[in-house]
């Protein structure tokens, strides 16, 4: 563990800064604050990116450049690469532990990224180039296809990406993904 998480890790979860990635994974990605699962993800920081996760991130926030009024997106990769890493120990591990329903780096849910699809209005023209499918290609996969779908690094990011804006705007902390 690198000393800043162990740092972290010794804090009180009210010394802990609301801005940093793991109350802002918390809070907005995970909804639940819970300060178990926050020592776990501090835990996984030291994990490694895999090959392609990285690139696949830096294609879906060119995607999304200037949404929600994020120019810069420093931040918000910054968030994105620290969830990976937890996650899916930096994408090693693609299918969510348990048989559980989430896929990919990020482990986004077949629900979430129908849900995205059918009600952020953030995935355009860009976003379906990025993925290689339309919105209604997607929505008419079946679970099988939506499962190995979403193990896509670039459709993963996307989704991910697209998670953390919708998430954040609805509770009003768009503020937190961005250092404008």
């Amino acid at each position: 563990k690198s000393m800043a998480a162990k740092k972290e890790e010794n804090k009180t979860p009210n010394q802990r800064s609301v801005g940093t990635p793991v109350k802002i994974w918390s809070s907005v990605y995970q909804t639940t604050n819970n300060p178990e699962k926050e020592a776990k993800f501090l835990s996984n920081q030291s994990n490694p990116l895999v090959s392609g996760v990285e690139e696949a991130l830096d294609k879906g926030l060119e995607v999304f450049k200037g949404d929600k009024g994020i120019n810069n997106q420093a931040k918000l990769k910054q968030i994105l690469i620290a969830t990976a890493k937890h996650e899916s120990l930096g994408g090693k591990l693609l299918e969510q532990g348990g048989g559980g329903p989430a896929r990919g780096a990020w482990q986004v849910e077949p629900e979430t990224a129908i849900d995205i699809i059918k009600t952020s209005g953030l995935l355009g023209e860009k976003a379906e180039a990025v993925m290689g499918k339309t919105k209604k290609q997607i929505l008419n996969m079946n679970e099988k296809e939506i499962n190995n779908f979403l193990k896509d690094h670039n459709v993963n990011a996307i989704f991910a990406i697209a998670k953390y804006l919708q998430g954040a705007d609805a509770k009003n902390k768009l503020s937190l993904l961005s250092d404008n």
